[in-house]
């Protein structure tokens, strides 16, 4: 059995240009902390005591494909939280050119007063 393709021959793990890797070079990217964060941003208010939440929106490299049905890897994944409220968003995307439009558009969790 070769542990770094799926039944279907396609591989599994890539690397954060999409190139496909090992088993084995996929574990020693994925304990480096840097190469799998790949950003991060806080949204917040102006003023410290304004009552708008705290957004943060991160992503992060996964390097193991998470789409087992089309050719484009999906090897990313953006999470959206906001302080203060029970809502968490995340979306998995690949590495096109689309990948940054599609994260933009993520939605962020609606938290009421």
């Amino acid at each position: 059995m070769d542990w770094d393709k799926d039944w279907n021959g396609r591989p599994i793990y890539y690397d954060r240009q999409g190139k496909p890797m090992t088993v084995q070079q996929w574990a020693d990217k994925f304990e480096d902390a840097h190469y799998r964060h790949v950003a991060r941003d806080v949204i917040g208010p102006d003023e410290p005591l304004d009552p708008a939440p705290l957004i943060t929106v991160m992503t992060f490299w996964l390097g193991l494909n998470h789409d087992w049905r089309s050719d484009e890897p999906l090897i990313f994944e953006t999470l959206v939280t906001a302080v203060g409220c029970c809502q968490l968003r995340g979306q998995r995307v690949g590495i096109d050119a689309d990948a940054r439009r599609r994260l933009a558009q993520v939605e962020i969790p609606c938290c009421a007063p």
